[in-house]
Formats: structure tokens, sequence, C-alpha cells
């Protein structure tokens, strides 16, 4: 999920040295990755790219299970929250 997230922040911010150090950084100090993603996504103007990014968010996060495992979060988008 980092990598996905990093090839996205390349491409917002650009390449640089220090990309990847800086990325880490702005994900430690809003609280973690998921913090950080849902902010990314939920601050881009361009309602098809933020969906393109929410999609790519999700299969990253469907990847991540195993079966038989089971969460339970919600996105916020436009002042209501969507359980997925």
């Amino acid at each position: 999920m980092e990598m996905l997230l990093y090839f996205e922040y390349l491409n917002r911010k650009g390449v640089s040295e220090k990309a990847l150090e800086m990325l880490r950084q702005e994900i430690k100090e809003s609280e973690g990755l998921i913090h950080y993603w849902t902010n990314w996504i939920l601050d881009t103007e361009d309602e098809d790219e933020q969906y393109a990014c929410l999609e790519g968010f999700i299969e990253s996060l469907k990847n991540c299970w195993k079966i038989g495992q089971a969460y339970t979060f919600s996105i916020i988008m436009g002042g209501k929250a969507h359980l997925e």
C-alpha cells in the first residue's frame, strides 16, 4: 500500500531524492498510512481523480485481507459516512 501511495505522491509532488523520506514523515505526522491516504483522497478537487484514487485504495485494502477476516471502516465523502 505504501508503494502505491508513493507513486501517487511522486505524481503529485514530483520526483526528488527525498520524496520517500518526506512521504514517510507526512504519514507519521498524520497518525498513519490510512489517515494520510484518506485525507489525500478527500483533498483531491477533481472528482474523477478522487474516485480513481479511492478505487486504488479500496483495492489495496482488499489485497491485505485473508479469507475469514473482517474489518469495518468508514469513508466520509461530502459529509456522509459510507460503511464498507
